[in-house]
């Protein structure tokens, strides 16, 4: 949790899909996702409610892991001491060691997309225990799941992606402020997950909504 116990008993809601600009699986990653979908898992409002206040009052960066509820299907926000001495990316978030399911956030002052080195993260065989990473932002939440890792990334896949991110930030006012164009960044969203697919990666993301809990994809 973001620094505050919270209950988590209340039953769960889905998430309307009216809210969500990318949340379909494809038949060709339905199978190797099947085996963790047996209960939907679910992020409350009210730990959404407090991330998006967060997000608008630190400049900084909060990292932690994604903790499942033994009592329900709910994940609680466990925040982690930053120990990031990155000081090339400002206000940078580190934890001492990752887990199966990790979240981050992308405070108002920040662009609202993932960085190429949050995409890679979870790629990478050296962070094979990472099946999970979700990033708030102030568009919305992003949630990144890879199930094949790997240590030959080409120089020509890196550069792909980065293209996708860049056609983001010119399409979106640099990548901060309000959400512009919805179905430009599902382009490259779309273009993204076809350029990592042999990783078994995918890449969804979700407008804020205060209404319903947000239902993880796995």
């Amino acid at each position: 949790m973001l620094k505050r116990k919270r209950s988590l008993s209340r039953s769960p809601t889905l998430l309307k899909s009216s809210f969500v600009i990318s949340r379909s699986k494809s038949s060709s990653n339905s199978n190797s996702t099947s085996s963790l979908r047996s209960k939907p898992k679910l992020i409350s409002t009210y730990e959404l409610e407090g991330v998006y206040a967060e997000l608008q009052d630190r400049d900084d960066e909060i990292c932690g892991f994604l903790k499942s509820n033994k009592k329900n299907n709910y994940l609680e926000l466990d925040e982690q001491e930053n120990i990031s001495k990155d000081y090339t990316i400002k206000n940078s978030c580190r934890t001492k060691k990752y887990k199966k399911m990790i979240y981050h956030t992308h405070p108002f002052v920040s662009k609202s997309y993932p960085s190429i080195e949050d995409i890679f993260k979870i790629v990478k065989m050296k962070n094979k225990i990472i099946k999970l990473s979700i990033i708030f932002t102030r568009w919305g939440i992003w949630e990144l799941h890879c199930n094949k890792k790997t240590d030959k990334i080409t120089k020509k896949i890196i550069n792909d992606v980065n293209e996708q991110l860049t056609n983001i930030y010119h399409n979106q006012n640099n990548g901060r402020g309000e959400l512009r164009n919805k179905s430009l960044l599902q382009k490259s969203i779309n273009n993204i997950n076809n350029i990592l697919f042999i990783y078994d990666f995918k890449m969804y993301f979700s407008e804020w909504d205060f209404e319903n809990d947000y239902r993880i994809m796995i």
